[in-house]
């Protein structure tokens, strides 16, 4: 209900590709909300957050390795009935019993550290040291830093995909957003089950191509300027 609210009676939406054009007009499709009217324009125009930051061109690939850095992007715990937080506590516990020796990096929602934050410090699951709370740090400042990207709902989650970075999508059968669920490397369809997928992390992480063959296709024209493709469109109409 929400996307079709978010995207209805536009004259025009601009979105990151092809594919966000595809799915857009197969929600609208499908839906049964009568009042509500597919926008005018789908115009796929690329990444506007993505085209401002500089992107390294190569990884090392890495030899069987099972020490890590996760960094996890939270999302507000208020939404989908706090599942942020229970996907964050559950993955941090399947870290430490399967990857020792590994890190986890958070990037908290908000300023400051949240109240789990400081239970899992006090339990000796993460270090303090690795929660990144200031709103003057964006997740793409800590992405050099990690192997893999982590999280549930975040909008950001979707850069890992551009910066060729490992992306876990965690889930709990809500499917919070078709994007992360196919274009991921990898989908955690129900946290409960997270230990099923211990193989698959080190298969990704020690793959020979990091690179994800979705990239191009879904952040389509970045390596132009999106704002100023959105004033030539615009310009024209």
């Amino acid at each position: 209900m929400f996307a079709h609210y978010l995207y209805s009676d536009l004259d025009y939406l601009f979105c990151y590709g092809k594919l966000d054009q595809i799915f857009i007009k197969k929600l609208f499709k499908k839906n049964n909300f009568k009042l509500l009217n597919i926008p005018k324009k789908i115009i796929p125009i690329g990444s506007i957050r993505n085209f401002s930051f500089k992107i390294s061109k190569t990884r090392k690939i890495k030899i069987r390795k099972k020490q890590f850095n996760f960094l996890y992007i939270k999302s507000n715990p208020t939404i989908y009935d706090n599942l942020d937080d229970k996907c964050f506590e559950k993955f941090c516990l399947f870290v430490n019993k399967n990857f020792p020796g590994s890190q986890i990096l958070v990037k908290e929602k908000l300023d400051g550290i949240s109240k789990l934050n400081n239970l899992l410090v006090e339990k000796k699951i993460i270090n303090k040291k690795n929660i990144y709370s200031s709103v003057d740090i964006v997740p793409e400042d800590l992405f050099q830093k990690a192997d893999f990207v982590v999280g549930t709902s975040s909008a950001a989650l979707a850069q890992a995909i551009y910066y060729n970075i490992p992306l876990i999508s965690i889930d709990n059968k809500v499917v919070i957003s078709s994007f992360l669920k196919f274009f991921c490397s990898i989908y955690i369809e129900k946290i409960d089950e997270i230990e099923r997928y211990k193989d698959k992390i080190i298969h990704v992480s020690n793959s020979n191509s990091l690179k994800n063959k979705w990239k191009k296709f879904i952040f389509k024209k970045t390596n132009k300027a999106p704002h100023l493709e959105i004033l030539k469109i615009l310009k024209r109409k």
